[in-house]
């Protein structure tokens, strides 16, 4: 990544500028030097609720006015917190920077910690704890660090000690934040479109005053591991979790690189180790990664997979730990080498892409090791050998008396004893969009965009999921995801390998209404990216195993999503509203219809799917138009025209209420409503709704049920648009106790505008809010292919989705309020309850 122009204040106050001018759109942080290895037990959790509070106001602005203020200049409001730091963003349009730099100092030096704030946040924020016990990967790893570390502060949580948030004196928090919040332990970093000598001045205006004063270093200290460590915990889920935890170096050690491209040999993509022994061999496991946290001196990595329900976690474990026994004798081949340090850097380049990425990995430099004048990181990974990443995996990857093993079971399995031994270009116009028809139909999209690191592509097609027999229902997702698994001329983990030699990667995404192919790749391998696309989309290998492969995954899958509380409520909700059918159907099936879809079946449905004539192939990146469509038209233009497929039932159910129970801390509360297709002159003003009902934290349902009434931690509204329907969705996360009211809220705050109106002030920050988190979208362009060019398929002209922003910023209010009379009457109510059913031992359980 480009370097920073770094500035430090007489106070010790340091600045970074990074300018950026291909997309108009900037971003601010302000960062902090404190996280959750700051804390002791008196402190534990702190920095995460400090972060919740800086929202709460100043004496300036107080708690609506900062929010509503960011809104109103089109800004886009969050902060984060992390082991190292603490950090608050602003993304904003570049022509309000200057207001954007004045309300993020004042929130981040003058919060003034309401203590009636203090108190009403502490029960959204053990909320967040209690919630975070419903997520079995989250779980299991808080347990896992708790092995790796005995003392050392990375063994703590972000979020910190469910009990001492509900009784922590609010001077003890003020004084937390006066301590860490100094100038000397500060940075405020600046990314996107804007000129450096224009903005100083402000920020050193607004910041000098700043006192500066000594701050309390963490204590690291952690004494040497001499015994393996181990922990097998039970409770009411629907797979197996299993984990594998060792502590490595910091980013100032040498072997820090050679853990990265270990890391990503182990669990990253289809051709890794671990996914190709526990999915694609033994169809043990849904999904395999890993978490890696460094700060400079010290650091872990936590491997991870989650498993079948009947998987044999002993089996899991002997997996995981042959594979490292391997990677620390043989080592990966030269081939397998340099595809992974391939891998790396585009994941890099990836990453890095936006602004807000750019100014993160800028924030963690500058926690972790302080600014640095270069980025070495590339170097680093491109001068690897074998030898180097043999020789850090010995020395850090334990089997041994530093190995730590934590597994999460279902209740009813067996307790396990695990083995224990050794073994501007990018702007408001955008580019030109070169556009071309093939003779069969397919639609090329060239976005010539030499400032992007990567070249992105996809092809969007129709169908999609909707369409789909519900006696079949999830045959598409099938479809496509066994594409992945290979092809006739590199079948199984040849085709991910071949992909991982030139810095490139494919996925697959189906929704309601069409299907994705698509990938990245570093741009000087754009020929053999196109060739590999090819491949993949004409011949897709599709044998047996590759199928069975992916449908173990999926099974997995769909089983886990019970889990994940808010995932699976969210899929629910849409079959309330549309029926177990058509729009209604779960994107990846029903685990009642999945195994039951014969390979053959899926073969011949996948021929079906891949019509030229109902595709638009998109290509943005560092490319030559004219050389990239010859390519193009001597591959893709062969292929043939197809069937025109049929349209989704566009209907919405007749039951209004669904309820279902499960044991978990949250109870999920989903209203919805009937709303209008895409291309519906209703939808901007139906838009605009929305985003004052529930588009951000000044928005009604997080202002009122939240932040006033404290009935919900998790507060959301959106839109669900398709070109064949549409509706309304509200969601949020309640405890148990305040479910009732909490749903009357719903009904209130969704129903109101109808017969009262909104205001001109909630208005005008809404439309200034949507406009900036359109312009960010647009920033990434992976990001916007659906959105812009999916309405081609539709019959729309390229410019349907900039028409619709537009008809968006010229809605009336008045056009507002009667698009909320119209939609959301109480009457046109639909909701999803998934209903929490309290543990036997909730306070056990959050204070294991």
């Amino acid at each position: 990544m480009e370097r920073p122009f770094i500035a430090k204040l007489a106070n010790g106050m340091q600045l970074a500028f990074l300018e950026n001018h291909r997309y108009p759109w900037v971003e601010l942080l302000g960062v902090a030097k404190v996280g959750a290895i700051n804390e002791d037990d008196e402190h534990d959790g702190l920095s995460h609720f400090l972060e919740h509070l800086l929202f709460k106001g100043t004496e300036k602005r107080r708690t609506d006015k900062l929010s509503e203020d960011v809104t109103a200049i089109g800004g886009m409001f969050n902060a984060m917190t992390d082991s190292s730091f603490t950090c608050y963003t602003i993304g904003i349009p570049p022509d309000k920077v200057l207001e954007g730099i004045e309300i993020h100092a004042d929130q981040i030096q003058n919060s003034i910690l309401p203590e009636e704030e203090v108190n009403r946040e502490r029960s959204v924020v053990q909320e967040e704890i209690r919630i975070s016990l419903d997520n079995p990967i989250r779980y299991n790893l808080e347990r896992l660090l708790k092995l790796i570390f005995e003392k050392h502060p990375l063994r703590r949580t972000v979020l910190g000690s469910h009990d001492l948030i509900g009784s922590v004196p609010r001077d003890r928090i003020y004084d937390f934040y006066k301590n860490y919040y100094v100038p000397n332990n500060m940075a405020y970093i600046v990314v996107g479109d804007f000129r450096t000598e224009e903005i100083f001045p402000l920020l050193e205006e607004n910041w000098s005053g700043l006192k500066p004063h000594e701050v309390k270093i963490p204590d690291l200290y952690e004494s040497e591991q001499t015994q393996p460590r181990f922990k097998v915990i039970h409770g009411r889920i629907d797979q197996s979790v299993a984990g594998y935890g060792t502590r490595i170096p910091g980013i100032n050690d040498p072997d820090y690189y050679a853990l990265q491209v270990i890391n990503s040999y182990l669990t990253s993509g289809k051709s890794s180790r671990l996914y190709q022994r526990l999915i694609t061999e033994e169809k043990l496991a849904w999904r395999v990664f890993s978490y890696e946290e460094c700060i400079a001196e010290d650091g872990y990595l936590a491997i991870n997979a989650l498993c079948g329900k009947d998987s044999d976690p002993l089996k899991v474990q002997s997996i995981m730990m042959e594979e490292i026994h391997r990677l620390k004798t043989t080592g990966p081949t030269d081939i397998e080498l340099e595809s992974v340090k391939n891998r790396v850097l585009a994941g890099k380049a990836h990453i890095e892409e936006t602004y807000f990425m750019k100014a993160i990995s800028l924030v963690e430099d500058f926690a972790k090791t302080g600014f640095r004048k270069e980025d070495e990181f590339g170097k680093r990974i491109r001068a690897l050998n074998r030898e180097q990443i043999i020789g850090a995996a010995r020395t850090h990857l334990s089997l041994g008396h530093k190995a730590n093993w934590s597994f999460y079971l279902p209740e009813e399995s067996e307790t396990i004893v695990p083995v224990l031994a050794d073994k501007k270009l990018w702007d408001a116009q955008r580019h030109e969009k070169i556009v071309h028809e093939l003779e069969n139909g397919l639609r090329l999209v060239l976005i010539p965009d030499p400032s992007l690191n990567m070249v992105y592509s996809s092809m969007i097609a129709l169908p999609g999921t909707a369409i789909e027999n519900p006696l079949k229902a999830g045959i598409t997702n099938l479809a496509f995801s066994s594409i992945l698994q290979g092809t006739l001329s590199h079948p199984d983990g040849e085709f991910d390998s071949a992909a991982a030699a030139i810095g490139a990667e494919f996925n697959t995404n189906v929704s309601a209404e069409y299907h994705q192919v698509g990938g990245s790749v570093l741009p000087e391998n754009i020929d053999r990216f196109v060739d590999l696309f090819y491949e993949l989309v004409t011949e897709p290998a599709m044998t047996d195993s590759a199928i069975e492969v992916t449908r173990a995954t999926v099974e997995k899958e769909i089983k886990a999503k019970h889990d994940f509380p808010m995932w699976y409520a969210f899929n629910k909700a849409l079959e309330v509203l549309f029926g177990r059918k058509g729009y209604g159907l779960p994107n990846n099936g029903l685990i009642e219809t999945v195994p039951g879809i014969a390979s053959g079946e899926i073969r011949e449905y996948l021929k079906d799917l891949l019509n030229p004539s109902e595709a638009v192939l998109v290509f943005a990146g560092d490319i030559e138009p004219d050389d990239l469509l010859k390519k193009v038209k001597a591959r893709f233009g062969k292929l043939p025209s197809g069937k025109i497929s049929e349209r989704p039932v566009s209907e919405f159910a007749t039951d209004r209420e669904l309820l279902e129970t499960r044991e978990q801390f949250q109870t999920i509360i989903i209203t919805l409503a009937p709303g209008v297709a895409k291309d519906h002159e209703d939808l901007p003003a139906l838009t605009m709704v929305n985003e004052m009902l529930g588009g951000a934290m000044s928005a009604r349902l997080f202002k009122n049920l939240r932040d006033k009434e404290g009935l919900a931690y998790a507060v959301h509204s959106m839109i669900v648009k398709h070109f064949g329907t549409g509706g309304f969705m509200a969601y949020i996360g309640t405890s148990p106790e305040k479910e009732e009211q909490a749903l009357e809220g719903m009904f209130r705050e969704i129903t109101k505008p109808g017969s009262e109106g909104f205001t001109e002030d909630e208005f005008q920050q809404a439309k200034s809010y949507f406009d900036g988190r359109w312009k960010r979208m647009g920033e990434n362009p992976s990001r916007v292919f659906s959105r812009d060019y999916v309405p081609l398929l539709f019959g729309h002209d390229k410019d349907f989705s900039e028409k619709f922003h537009q008809a968006v910023m010229k809605t009336s209010l008045k056009q507002v309020n009667e698009a909320a009379a119209k939609y959301l009457k109480r009457e046109n109510l639909y909701t999803f309850t998934y209903q929490a059913i309290q543990p036997e031992d909730p306070e056990e359980r959050i204070n294991a």
